[in-house]
């Protein structure tokens, strides 16, 4: 065995301090996940549908009618730069060839 300084720590007492760490971590994180529970209904649902109030039902349909429209202006106006775009690619080849 070699002589050490005070407050110096071996390699292997050094192994094995980490090692104990780690069981304890490990241990703390079973017994957490043991704790949870998980619920069987979907995440994205509210309790009951009963308590959502009609003009918040009217509201929400609002609001999918106007993204809809805006979702179509988007794919209508992608569409359109798409065209524009594969017309002047279209235009410089043929530039380019005569």
């Amino acid at each position: 065995m070699m002589l050490q300084h005070p407050g110096q720590v071996s390699a292997s007492e050094e192994e094995l301090r980490f090692a104990i760490q780690n069981k304890h971590l490990c241990h703390r994180m079973s017994s957490a996940l043991e704790s949870v529970t998980v619920s069987d209904r979907p995440l994205g649902m509210s309790v009951t549908k009963a308590e959502v109030a009609p003009e918040e039902d009217e509201r929400k349909k609002r609001r999918r009618e106007r993204n809809k429209i805006a979702a179509a202006k988007c794919r209508n106006k992608k569409k359109e730069k798409t065209e524009c775009l594969l017309f002047l690619v279209q235009k410089t080849c043929l530039w380019a060839v005569g």
